[in-house]
């Protein structure tokens, strides 16, 4: 953390605004009245925040250790250090709370405490770090920098505690609800393909059609199976009879 701050291109950026739609942001910014009003109804406020906001090192289970592996496949597929996002990745939100609706936003500082699983922070941490270290060119820093200032974040009035320690673990399971409810299975992914020809029968060749049988008795999730491309590329460059084409 002490690595990005000291940099000079993020001088300032606690303290710093979230980017307005006008500037380039995706989404309005945070608003204290609406915060107030949204947050009094029950309701969780959205809105565009800065990732320094809220505590970094704070945990709403901290005696649980970090999975290094999961923090490295955000940076790989989210973060890459010197590939940074146009903006914060809207499928990622950042939730914090407030004890109460009348507290707004905490601004001063990092006091905000994130109940939203902390991979996602670590990770833009680590990238922003690690393209510091590498010494980046300025024009990846900005763009870093810009990410921090779009951050899809959410408010949530939940009083400390106790009940705030089940919130995170219910926004856990949210999130990994909502990954594998959209998950293919293998047999799913090898009818991800396409027609190359309206006028070609809707037949699969028979190797494709032992790959299915195949993909029926492996689980989704093993690592028996080659990736899909490696096992459709050969039959679609060596059958030439073959419709079928990677989508």
């Amino acid at each position: 953390m002490k690595t990005v701050l000291d940099h000079p291109i993020f001088s300032g950026i606690r303290s710093a605004e979230p980017f307005t739609i006008a500037q380039g942001g995706n989404t309005a910014p945070f608003n204290k009245v609406d915060c107030h009003n949204v947050l009094a109804n029950g309701q969780t406020y959205r809105c565009a925040g800065n990732f320094w906001w809220h505590d970094v090192t704070w945990l709403a289970s901290h005696r649980v250790p970090v999975n290094t592996g999961q923090i490295a496949e955000i940076q790989r597929f989210y973060f890459p250090p010197l590939d940074p996002p146009a903006l914060w990745p809207s499928a990622l939100a950042v939730t914090v709370c407030v004890d109460s609706p009348d507290m707004g936003a905490l601004k001063d500082g990092p006091g905000l405490q994130r109940i939203s699983p902390e991979e996602v922070c670590h990770a833009l941490l680590f990238s922003v770090a690690t393209a510091v270290k590498s010494n980046a060119r300025d024009e990846i820093l900005k763009k870093w920098k810009k990410a921090c200032r779009t951050v899809n974040m959410m408010f949530e009035a939940i009083p400390p505690g106790e009940e705030r320690f089940w919130r995170a673990q219910n926004l856990r399971e949210e999130a990994i609800e909502a990954g594998e409810t959209v998950t293919r299975t293998v047999r799913q992914r090898i009818y991800v393909v396409e027609v190359r020809s309206s006028h070609a029968p809707l037949l699969a060749p028979l190797p494709l059609l032992f790959l299915l049988s195949l993909a029926s008795i492996i689980s989704p999730r093993s690592s028996l199976l080659p990736p899909l491309s490696s096992l459709l590329s050969p039959l679609s460059s060596s059958l030439s009879l073959s419709p079928f084409s990677l989508s």
